[in-house]
């Protein structure tokens, strides 16, 4: 009788303890299958929510920039396999008054700077567009989730924080109205969370050859991604970052310099058309968010994909899309009163952290009025490439709704009230910030998209491979592979030399 007891009392406290184990990290650790469960769940309900977002490939993606841009491009791939061509240059039907693919610039390929050219862009062999998307989607989501995971295992995170992290950083309002309106290129977002985790491991003491690697390694995922924008404002990012970190600044010069090398092969043909660009007057600078006021309306209200006068600017066509950043009420509570109020307040708790401040407050304030205005009368050809500054709030969001997680933990672990209290909180915190964002996600997906927009004309039959003699093209082509492959290997060696030295010092 006492043992049966006794197991019945065992099961008992394994009971009570399994809701403790979604706030704890040390009790979490006697059930790990309940970890592994937990993230292979939210993984599966990322991978379902943008099927979903995508209305599961079956939307035609002939409406906005889908239609006008991004699919003729992704068609241009299909048809290089087709006819058994390089994608070098491109053949499309010039409709008046109607965007062109490549902006009516050149028909140069591989001279505009945005275009997809990662590895997976190979599936469009075997893949429908809509579904080469898709997997596209997965392929970095799945990227960003390991990041999301060292920043659990770095900071200790609980399955509770953990979550809102995913939620927030997964599906707020920024990423799906990029998507949803054909911003295929943003994949380069999903990268962030690796990129403020090198940041932090360069201020822990990695000043070395391996972290410059890793670094450049990583940006020019991003050039190939077709993430051109996201790739300056981690430049931009980097070099305040590097001001901060003066006494090391030489790694991350170096970081910044080899990246530019090792994406030579997509950084050097848009030198071709640099001169077409300012001749063609489209590239003057658009408005960011006219006031902080209206960044903080973004995070908190929702907004139709066809309001254009939410956020007051002075280009009367500049859609919500361009300013959308909603996490909801609940969401922006979390991020503001943990990832600004805490991380000031309690700056010393994680010194490495505040070495983001600056870099976040800078290319924060960057994305307001026009004062991105300032950075373009340098001239510098890839920072003059920002039109719309209000684009930048991407990667300060990532950072303080990282922070504003890692806080969030510190605030649990502090055990301010009661476990049942903290526990009946979180998971309401947790279940309204997915209901707002789902919310979103129901407005703002492509089939609500095509609905509130209409097709846009679009020609995708023939082929659109029309290679023709173009020296000077081929030329810059052959010399930036070159610059890649040299680079990439460089960097390799200095990696592997620098871990044989630590191996043998060890």
């Amino acid at each position: 009788m006492s043992l049966m007891a006794g197991s019945i009392l065992t099961k008992m406290d394994w009971v009570k303890e399994i809701p403790d184990a979604f706030l704890d990290r040390q009790i979490e650790k006697k059930f790990r299958w309940l970890g592994n469960l937990w993230i292979v769940t939210l993984y599966i309900v990322g991978a379902f929510f943008w099927g979903n977002f995508l209305n599961w490939t079956r939307t035609p993606l002939d409406f906005e920039d889908w239609g006008v841009i991004n699919s003729p491009r992704l068609d241009f791939f299909a048809d290089m396999f087709r006819d058994d061509k390089l994608p070098l240059h491109m053949v499309y039907p010039k409709m008046e008054g109607q965007e062109h693919p490549l902006h009516r610039l050149t028909d140069r390929y591989l001279a505009i700077p945005d275009v997809i050219t990662t590895p997976q862009i190979l599936l469009l062999k075997f893949l429908s567009i809509n579904k080469f998307i898709y997997i596209d989607i997965l392929i970095n989501f799945t990227i960003a989730t390991f990041g999301l995971l060292w920043f659990r295992q770095k900071y200790n995170l609980s399955l509770l924080a953990y979550g809102v992290l995913f939620l927030l950083f997964n599906f707020n309002g920024y990423i799906q109205s990029h998507y949803a309106i054909g911003h295929i290129t943003w994949a380069g977002y999903f990268l962030f969370p690796l990129f403020i985790a090198l940041l932090i491991q360069f201020v822990e003491g990695q000043q070395n050859w391996i972290w410059v690697s890793k670094l450049s390694f990583l940006l020019c995922y991003m050039v190939l991604a077709g993430s051109q924008h996201h790739f300056t404002w981690a430049l931009i990012f980097l070099g305040v970052f590097a001001l901060v970190c003066w006494d090391k600044i030489k790694w991350i010069i170096a970081a910044g310099f080899f990246a530019g090398l090792l994406s030579a092969v997509r950084l050097l043909p848009p030198i071709l058309i640099i001169s077409h660009v300012y001749d063609d007057g489209g590239n003057r600078l658009l408005t960011g968010y006219p006031t902080i006021v209206e960044i903080f309306r973004s995070l908190v209200i929702l907004v139709q994909p066809s309001e254009q006068n939410f956020v007051s600017s002075d280009v009367s066509w500049l859609r919500h899309w361009e300013f959308d950043i909603y996490i909801g009420l609940i969401g922006s509570i979390f991020i503001i009163y943990f990832g600004i109020f805490s991380w000031v307040k309690n700056a010393k708790r994680y010194p490495a952290l505040q070495k983001l401040f600056i870099p976040t407050l800078v290319v924060l304030i960057l994305t307001i009025g026009h004062v991105y205005s300032l950075v373009r009368k340098l001239h510098i050809p890839l920072l003059d490439g920002e039109r719309v500054p209000s684009r930048m709030i991407g990667l300060p969001l990532v950072v303080v709704i990282l922070i504003a997680v890692i806080y969030f933990q510190n605030w649990l672990d502090e055990k301010h009230v009661t476990r049942f209290v903290v526990w009946a909180l979180g998971f309401s915190v947790l279940f309204l910030i997915g209901n707002d964002l789902w919310t979103h996600a129901e407005i703002w997906n492509l089939e609500s998209m095509r609905a509130a927009f209409g097709p846009a004309e679009l020609t995708l039959a023939g082929s659109s491979v029309g290679n023709h003699p173009d020296q000077p093209y081929f030329m810059i082509i052959i010399l930036g592979t070159l610059l890649s492959t040299l680079t990439g290997l460089f960097l390799l060696y200095r990696s592997w030399r620098e871990y044989k030295l630590t191996e043998i010092n060890s």
